[in-house]
């Protein structure tokens, strides 16, 4: 606990316990964008699916 403490107060931004925290924000951050992406993605292939199946069913 000390020597966290001390590597907080002498490095900062560069301690352990920080660069582990930007570690840990960017995974999320990537985690959330791959989220999104395949929201998207997923949403797109509906609309399609839904066009298709709205055409099929024109034609008979």
């Amino acid at each position: 606990m000390m020597i966290s403490k001390l590597d907080e107060h002498y490095n900062g931004d560069m301690s352990v316990s920080a660069q582990l925290k930007r570690i840990q924000e960017t995974k999320k951050l990537k985690a959330q964008q791959k989220s999104e992406k395949r929201r998207a993605m997923k949403k797109a292939w509906q609309e399609r699916e839904e066009n298709a199946q709205l055409i099929v069913t024109s034609v008979w």
